[in-house]
């Protein structure tokens, strides 16, 4: 028997596999030839996704639309990004009375949560949270700002 495999793998006990017939596939080799099929399969299934789309795309965009306007899905994207329930961003856009805890504008509201702890802090506006995350969430270039603002007035 050979020490090494056609690809060059020594041929030891944890790299074989038995195989029904009484011979054995080197593991690290059907790991290479796995990674080469799941990588042209994938080109595949997303070539065939991408003609799916282009031909359904109406369709598409109005299941996308109403799956991401579902309470559920609302739920669940508000769990997984900041631990909270659809029910208390709920709570919390009332006890703001629906407005932007910075610049007091009504309209749809944002989670605004620290980056380092995940804590949620409040509900923005959009342009707010924006601004928040543009100055990475520190007072002091806040501060800095609001100087430079007031003195170049």
């Amino acid at each position: 028997m050979a020490t090494v495999c056609r690809n060059g793998h020594p041929r030891i006990p944890e790299n074989l596999r038995p195989r029904k017939d009484g011979y054995f596939d080197c593991i690290p080799c059907g790991w290479v030839s796995s990674k080469k099929y799941k990588k042209r399969i994938q080109e595949t299934i997303r070539a065939r996704g991408k003609e799916y789309y282009e031909k359904n795309r109406e369709q598409v965009l109005a299941r996308s639309k109403i799956a991401r306007s579902s309470p559920e899905w609302q739920n669940k994207r508000l769990q997984r990004l900041y631990g909270i329930s659809l029910e208390e961003y709920q709570t919390l856009c009332v006890l703001q009375k629906e407005k932007c805890a910075i610049c007091g504008a009504k309209g749809e509201l944002v989670v605004d949560h620290c980056h380092t702890t995940g804590i949620v802090r409040g509900m923005l506006c959009s342009f707010c949270n924006t601004g928040l995350g543009y100055f990475r969430d520190e007072p002091n270039l806040l501060t800095q700002a609001a100087t430079y603002l007031l003195k170049k007035r």
